[in-house]
């Protein structure tokens, strides 16, 4: 009996571009991946505000069979802040909202459960502690954005309208007063929209991590002058942080001033973004320290996988750049002024140090 040898002489048919899915093809990814080595968790679950914009639709197909694409209010890796029956929340005005936020012992709050369909689409509101969509008693804490201490002001968009949220594009800016860090989200988190439908919900309450490793992409913004900030991120200035952030989390800063140091202070920006706290002692705003950067791609032997044409995988395709940081780059390099940014592009602002990985120790 012969021997049957198993090996790739064969000749091999590549598959045709245009069976390959769209969604691989085009430059509208979120953070893929978010690893975190030895989280511990707050031991903390909350749902979101109820009232949050919408910062992208799922893409993800699957979806659009199971009751329609979705909204998520905060991308994997942002930091959060707890609101409890204490918080402050400004809408427009600096004051307490009970009838949005965790009520108080003795007092009386109502959220948005569904949309009439007899009357005009009119929202029906429901206790809080009532109704099972309201908030059980386990759940003390909705979670929010973190904002390095600062107001934040939020605007919706044609994005609310679309997931048929509990807000709508035009509604008055939901402003957001200073708050304190509590950790970041591991996976994303979708709109709040228990109740809204008699027969839908997929997405529950969530936690934070506090402490870990983890790696997020970063940006120097002193080599990369077009990044942008945090100063109005809801208005296209042409710059990478308007078109980044609502999908992504990421570390910015200027190596001009010393901020790529090891040992490097972190706080959350305006929007939940890692940035340096400009100072070497620890506040209640700290939120972690910077271990390293890293710039050194590609490595390992998966960096030279052959890919189809189309697909954004690690290897040949994307020059041994991981994916997530490929895709990021690719924004940044348009915000440069790239209209099509190539691999090689894309590999040597890595190698430069403009852009790489960020490892950061959580510290809460």
């Amino acid at each position: 009996m012969g021997v049957t040898k198993l090996n790739f002489n064969d000749t091999l048919r590549r598959i045709p571009q245009k069976s390959i899915p769209q969604k691989l093809l085009s430059t509208g990814f979120n953070m893929i991946k978010l690893q975190v080595t030895n989280p511990e968790y707050s031991g903390v679950w909350g749902y979101p505000y109820k009232y949050l914009p919408v910062m992208y639709i799922t893409n993800d197909e699957r979806h659009e069979y199971r009751g329609g694409q979705e909204g998520i209010v905060m991308p994997k890796g942002t930091i959060v802040s707890f609101m409890t029956c204490n918080t402050k929340i400004a809408t427009g005005v600096d004051a307490y909202v009970n009838a949005q936020l965790i009520p108080p012992s003795g007092a009386t709050g109502e959220i948005p459960q569904f949309i009439d369909q007899l009357n005009a689409g009119d929202i029906v509101f429901s206790p809080i502690d009532d109704k099972y969509f309201g908030y059980q008693e386990s759940v003390v804490a909705l979670i929010v954005p973190a904002n390095g201490g600062s107001p934040a002001t939020y605007k919706y968009s044609t994005l609310d309208d679309e997931t048929g949220g509990w807000s709508v594009n035009g509604d008055t800016n939901l402003v957001l007063g200073g708050n304190k860090p509590m950790g970041i989200v591991l996976e994303h988190v979708y709109q709040d929209i228990r109740g809204k439908y008699l027969n839908y919900q997929t997405h529950d309450a969530y936690s934070t991590i506090i402490t870990g490793r983890l790696d997020v992409p970063y940006v120097d913004t002193t080599i990369m002058t077009a990044f942008g900030d945090d100063t109005d991120p809801f208005t296209d200035g042409g710059d990478a942080y308007y078109d980044l952030w609502r999908k992504w989390q990421f570390y910015r800063f200027a190596s001009g001033s010393d901020y790529g140091q090891s040992g490097t202070l972190l706080k959350s920006d305006k929007f939940g973004k890692f940035i340096p706290m400009g100072s070497v002692n620890r506040t209640d705003q700290t939120v972690g320290k910077l271990l390293t950067l890293d710039c050194r791609f590609p490595k390992d032997l998966s960096a030279q996988i052959q890919n189809y044409p189309g697909a954004v995988a690690l290897g040949t395709i994307t020059s041994g750049v991981p994916v997530d940081l490929y895709l990021f780059t690719i924004e940044v390099l348009k915000a440069e002024g790239i209209t099509s940014p190539t691999s090689a592009q894309v590999l040597d602002a890595v190698q430069s140090g403009a852009v790489g990985y960020a490892r950061i120790q959580l510290l809460m």
